[in-house]
C-alpha cells in the first residue's frame, strides 16, 4: 500500500466509518472491500506504469529530439543573424531566402561553416542588400561618387561642408 500500512488504513477506515454512522456489523465487510479495490486499483496502476512507462519514455525521448533539434536551429539562425549583422545587412530575411541554410552547420566550437562562401556570393549578386557603399556613375543614374545626393544624409556625414556639397549638386546639374 501507499504511505500507510495496512493496519493504519484499517483503523481509520473504520473510524470514518463509525463518525458517519455506520453499524459497526457492516464495517468490516466495507473495510475489506475498500482495501481490495485499492490493492486492484494500485496493481492495475503499476501495471500500467510498467506498459505506459516505457510508451512514456520513448515519447519523451521523442520530445526531447525535437527539443534538441529546435535549439540547434535557433543556435544556428541566431550565429546566422549575428554575421548578417556584422556584414550590415538591410534585409535579413531576404538575405536568409537566398542562403542554403540547410548546407550550414556549427562545428564544435559553435562557429559557423559554409557561411563565408555563401555570403560573398550573395554580397556580389546583391549588393544593394547590404550597406556596403556602391559607387555608381552619377550621369548613370543613382547616387553621386564622393557625396550624399540626400542633403538629410550628407548633413549626418562627419567632414560635411555646405558649400561643397551645393558645388557638387550644381556640376551634377
Amino acid at each position: 500500500m501507499g504511505f500507510l500500512s495496512d493496519s493504519k488504513l484499517k483503523r481509520k477506515i473504520r473510524k470514518i466509518l463509525k463518525d458517519n454512522g455506520i453499524e459497526k456489523e457492516k464495517i468490516n465487510d466495507l473495510v475489506e472491500d475498500l482495501l481490495e479495490e485499492l490493492s486492484d486499483e494500485d496493481g492495475a496502476d503499476g501495471e500500467n506504469q510498467g506498459e505506459g512507462g516505457n510508451e512514456g519514455n520513448s515519447e519523451l525521448d521523442k520530445l526531447k529530439e525535437e527539443h534538441a533539434k529546435e535549439l540547434a536551429m535557433a543556435k544556428l539562425s541566431s550565429k546566422i543573424e549575428i554575421e548578417l549583422a556584422k556584414v550590415q545587412s538591410k534585409n535579413n530575411k531576404a538575405v536568409m531566402a537566398l542562403l542554403e541554410t540547410g548546407e550550414l552547420k556549427l562545428n564544435d566550437k559553435g562557429e559557423l561553416e559554409g557561411l563565408d562562401e555563401q555570403l560573398k556570393k550573395v554580397v556580389e549578386e546583391n549588393p544593394f542588400l547590404f550597406g556596403v557603399k556602391q559607387n555608381y556613375d552619377p550621369k548613370a543614374g543613382g547616387e553621386p561618387k564622393g557625396f550624399e545626393a540626400d542633403i538629410q544624409k550628407a548633413m549626418k556625414q562627419k567632414d560635411f561642408n555646405m558649400t561643397d556639397y551645393l558645388k557638387n549638386l550644381q556640376k551634377e546639374k
